[in-house]
C-alpha cells in the first residue's frame, strides 16, 4: 500500500489535491513507521528515552516522532540511547529531505504545466 501510494504520488502529473493528500498521507506514514520503531527500541531498552512525563506510551512516541519529523523539538522527551539517538536524527533529516523533494517535485511540476500551456 505504501509502495503503490509512493509511486502513484512520484508519478502524478499535475498537481492536484490528490497528489497533496498523498504527500500528506506519506509524511504521515512516515511518521507512523518512526514511531512504532521508537517503542521496539524502548521496549528492547526501557532507558532508551527520557520524558519529563513520566512512562512513555504509543501517542508518546507518535508525539515525539512528529515533532522530530517537523525539527520542533520541545524537548520534553529525550532520545538517550545510541539506536534511539541515530533513529532520532535520521527522522530529522528524513523529515527535511521530504519537504525538500516534495517542494521541488511540485515545483517542477507546476513549471511544466506552465511551459506546455
Amino acid at each position: 500500500m505504501v509502495a503503490s501510494l509512493f509511486n502513484r504520488v512520484i508519478h502524478e502529473r499535475p498537481v492536484t489535491g490528490e497528489l497533496i493528500y498523498g504527500l500528506l498521507a506519506l509524511y504521515l506514514l512516515l511518521a507512523l513507521a518512526y514511531a512504532m520503531a521508537y517503542q521496539l527500541i524502548n521496549s528492547l531498552q526501557p532507558d532508551a528515552f527520557r520524558s519529563l512525563h513520566g512512562p512513555l506510551q504509543i501517542n508518546d512516541f507518535v508525539y515525539y516522532s512528529l515533532v522530530t519529523l517537523t525539527t520542533l523539538g520541545y524537548g520534553d522527551i529525550h532520545a538517550l540511547a545510541p539506536a534511539a539517538r541515530l533513529l532520532s536524527v535520521s527522522e530529522a533529516v528524513a523529515g527535511v529531505m521530504f519537504i525538500a523533494i516534495a517542494v521541488a517535485r511540485s515545483l517542477m511540476l507546476i513549471n511544466d504545466r506552465d511551459d506546455s500551456a
